[in-house]
């Protein structure tokens, strides 16, 4: 009896396993039909051009500690990131705000070649820069030069500290 039993149960575990067999040819065969016919829904590959994109234009990143000194011309100096690479440019100030020409390092006008996207950025940046300078006190308006402690030259009066005198009472 005991083989008997063992019997119907190898039976049903061999016909489960054909099932389970033939349920996974099954998927993988809709699976195929699926692939091809998304395959041929998918256009073709365009060939490439033979005309080239324009250039990038070059990002203008501003580090978060900018600052900017004066410079000959009327013009501020800073240091910011152009091509991920450190780059000292100088922009032109005309009554207090960026004329917006921008000048490297050699003294050569790049305006035109950073674009006017890149060259709004350095013009905000500068413009904030030499703001927040005026404000610290760093860079005086009327001469566009550096102050320090010594132009400061007001006298403030200092009261003189009164004497105080103790009264002793005897008795």
């Amino acid at each position: 009896m005991a083989k008997d039993g063992g019997g119907d149960i190898l039976t049903i575990v061999l016909i489960g396993g054909g099932a389970w067999l033939a349920w996974n040819l099954y998927q993988g065969y809709l699976a195929a039909q699926y692939a091809a016919a998304s395959a041929a829904a998918t256009p073709p590959a365009t060939p490439a051009t033979t005309t080239a994109a324009p250039p990038a234009t070059p990002a203008i990143i501003i580090p978060a500690n900018f600052t900017v000194t004066p410079d000959v011309n009327n013009s501020f100096k800073g240091i910011v990131t152009y091509n991920g690479y450190p780059t000292s440019f100088n922009l032109i100030f005309s009554g207090g705000q960026a004329t917006g020409e921008v000048f490297n390092s050699a003294g050569n006008d790049v305006t035109q070649q950073l674009g006017a996207a890149n060259v709004t950025t350095l013009v905000n940046a500068f413009n904030a820069a030499v703001q927040n300078e005026l404000i610290q006190g760093t860079i005086t308006k009327a001469t566009g030069g550096m102050s320090g402690l010594g132009q400061v030259r007001a006298r403030i009066p200092v009261p003189h500290m009164m004497l105080v005198r103790r009264i002793g009472i005897e008795g």
